[in-house]
């Protein structure tokens, strides 16, 4: 007969097959991963086109009681355009206030001129440009407010340096 040990002795297991194991497993996936990073499609570009724009310059006019303090305001409808990276750009801006106005995006260097300025009624076609560079352009108008005098006619309003909109380009 066998005698029955008394005490008992753990077996020993060696942890180098596991930690190989592990090893193996952490190259395979680091290498699927990069695999699949390399490999992976982006979206492509969209195909640059050419965007006919139309701008309105209009007034907006206090209509309630609480408003009653207000003065007149003018703003830029739409007062933000979103193009991509490539676009042709042809902006015609409509002027349908009583005050002449103009418009500028100082950082493409796009603006109306002393000829250009927008008469009341009246609207531009400036010249076409291309967005090559992504980010955010402000414009604004850039015919200062001169107050209206008996000999002369108001230019812009008031509210000149809060005639502001954007062009966002992807």
């Amino acid at each position: 007969m066998n005698p029955i040990p008394t005490t008992s002795e753990p077996k020993k297991r060696s942890l180098l097959p596991i930690v190989l194991a592990l090893a193996v497993a952490a190259i395979v996936l680091s290498a699927t991963a990069l695999v699949m990073s390399l490999t992976a499609s982006t979206a492509p570009a969209p195909t640059p086109v050419t965007r006919e724009i139309r701008i309105l310059i209009v007034p907006v006019e206090p209509h309630n009681i609480s408003m009653a303090m207000m003065e007149e305001m003018h703003m830029y409808i739409p007062g933000t355009i979103v193009v991509h990276r490539g676009d042709t750009i042809r902006l015609t801006i409509v002027n349908m206030d009583e005050h002449r106005h103009g418009f500028e995006i100082q950082a493409l260097g796009v603006e109306t001129d002393q000829t250009l300025d927008i008469a009341p009624g009246d609207e531009v076609t400036l010249p076409q440009f291309v967005v090559t560079q992504a980010g955010i352009y402000e414009w604004k108008c850039n015919v200062p407010f001169v107050a209206e005098t008996p000999t002369s006619e108001q230019e812009c309003g008031e509210d000149h340096d809060e005639m502001r909109g954007h062009l966002i380009v992807e």
